[in-house]
């Protein structure tokens, strides 16, 4: 027969510490949950017919908005493939080496595989004050909506 297990009360003290540990977290820079800058161009905006461009949505989500600037999204289809394109600007005065993930969706919001299957992704440096001006094309015929996340991928080392 196993021996019966023994009860400790928990103290109100830790009580309180085990309610406090969030805000103990914050407070000493826990991870960055930040919301996004999110910019976005409409393609009914621009083409309020029913030209190709239209039904087009791209979406930027800036994880960098302090340092980083987006500007000038356009978008255009050619061939049945969606082309996006948009501008970043390093506003720091270090170099910022930052990540930028695409995903491609169809009219129905189903997600394209990459090309080279996995993800779509890429890293660049910006020195300070520099700009830098991203095109990519989707991956297939069928992609109408862009999202691309731009992250921080850590120190530069150059």
């Amino acid at each position: 027969m196993s021996a019966p297990l023994s009860r400790r009360r928990a103290s109100p003290g830790a009580a309180l510490s085990l309610a406090a540990l969030p805000l103990l977290l914050f407070a000493c820079g826990g991870p960055d949950v930040s919301e996004p800058d999110v910019i976005r161009f409409e393609g009914e905006d621009h083409d309020p017919g029913e030209g190709p461009v239209a039904d087009v949505r791209v979406e930027v989500r800036n994880f960098v908005d302090d340092e980083i600037e987006v500007e000038d999204i356009v978008a255009a289809i050619r061939d049945g493939r969606l082309s996006a394109q948009f501008r970043l600007v390093n506003d720091t005065e270090e170099a910022m080496r930052l990540e930028v993930e695409w995903t491609w969706l169809d009219a129905d919001g189903i997600a394209l595989r990459a090309a080279a299957g996995g993800r779509d992704a890429q890293d660049l440096v910006l020195s300070p004050g520099e700009e830098h001006v991203l095109t990519r094309t989707s991956p297939r015929p069928g992609a109408v909506r862009v999202s691309a996340a731009v992250r921080d991928a850590g120190p530069q080392h150059r």
